[in-house]
C-alpha cells in the first residue's frame, strides 16, 4: 500500500519537474541577444529614397523636382511689376486736372496681334485730360482714341498715341458733343522667340477735368 501511494507522487511530480527544467533552459539560453541572430537581410527594401547613412546628405532626386505651381510661375513674363507704381505717376501727370476715372487693362500677348478696347463717359462741358502709362508693357503697344466704336464707318480718330512713349497725354476739349470716347490698345504679337512662355503686361488710364470755377476761387485766394 505504501509502494503503490509512493509511485502516485512521483507520477504527480513528473510533469511539474520536466517544466521547470524546460522553464529553467530557456532562461539561461541567451543565444538571442547574439549580434549574429541581428545581422542585415540584404534583401529588404526600405521602400524609399532616403539617405540613411548620411541624413544630411542630398535630397532624393524627386524632391529637386520643380513643383507645378514652380513650373507654371516660371513660364510666365509680367513686366506688370507694379500697377500701384504707374497709377500714381499717372494721376500725378493730371495736374492742374482733377481726377475723375481710371482703368488699369491686365493684357496677355498673343501669337497674332488683336485690338483690346473699352468705352469712357466724359462730364459735358469740362475740358478733359488723358493720361497713357505704358511702363508695364512688355512689348510696345500703340494707343488710339475715337469718337465711336470700330463698326461705326464715320469715326474720327481724336488722338493717335503712337507706341514708343511710356507717357502719352491727351487733351480733349470742352466743346466735344459726344457723351463718350472709345480706346483702343493694339496689342502686338509675343516675341518669337519667347513663345514657349506667356508674356503679360499692363496699360493704366487716367482721366482728369478741368473745373476752371474753382482754379480761378483757388487764384483769387492764393494771395490771403
Amino acid at each position: 500500500m505504501k509502494f503503490r501511494y509512493t509511485l502516485l507522487v512521483q507520477l504527480l511530480l513528473i510533469p511539474a519537474i520536466a517544466g521547470f527544467t524546460i522553464q529553467a533552459h530557456a532562461q539561461n539560453d541567451d543565444s538571442w541577444e547574439n549580434d549574429d541572430a541581428w545581422e542585415d537581410d540584404e534583401s529588404w527594401d526600405s521602400g524609399d529614397d532616403y539617405n540613411y547613412d548620411d541624413p544630411w546628405g542630398e535630397p532624393a532626386e524627386q524632391d529637386r523636382e520643380k513643383t507645378e505651381a514652380q513650373k507654371y510661375r516660371e513660364s510666365i513674363e509680367n513686366a506688370c511689376e507694379s500697377k500701384y507704381a504707374y497709377r500714381t505717376r499717372a494721376k500725378s501727370e493730371l495736374y492742374p486736372y482733377t481726377y475723375s476715372s481710371g482703368k488699369t487693362s491686365m493684357i496677355k500677348l498673343k501669337r497674332k496681334p488683336y485690338f483690346e478696347s473699352f468705352v469712357v463717359p466724359i462730364y459735358f462741358d469740362y475740358q478733359h485730360s488723358i493720361v497713357f502709362n505704358r511702363e508695364g508693357m512688355v512689348e510696345k503697344t500703340a494707343i488710339k482714341v475715337y469718337d465711336g466704336p470700330r463698326n461705326d464707318k464715320n469715326r474720327q480718330l481724336l488722338f493717335d498715341g503712337g507706341k514708343d512713349d511710356e507717357i502719352s497725354t491727351f487733351e480733349l476739349a470742352s466743346d466735344y458733343e459726344k457723351s463718350k470716347i472709345y480706346i483702343e490698345y493694339l496689342v502686338p504679337p509675343s516675341h518669337p522667340e519667347k513663345r514657349d512662355i506667356t508674356q503679360k503686361g499692363c496699360i493704366v488710364f487716367v482721366m482728369g477735368y478741368l473745373d476752371e470755377a474753382a482754379e480761378d476761387y483757388k487764384e483769387s485766394t492764393a494771395g490771403n
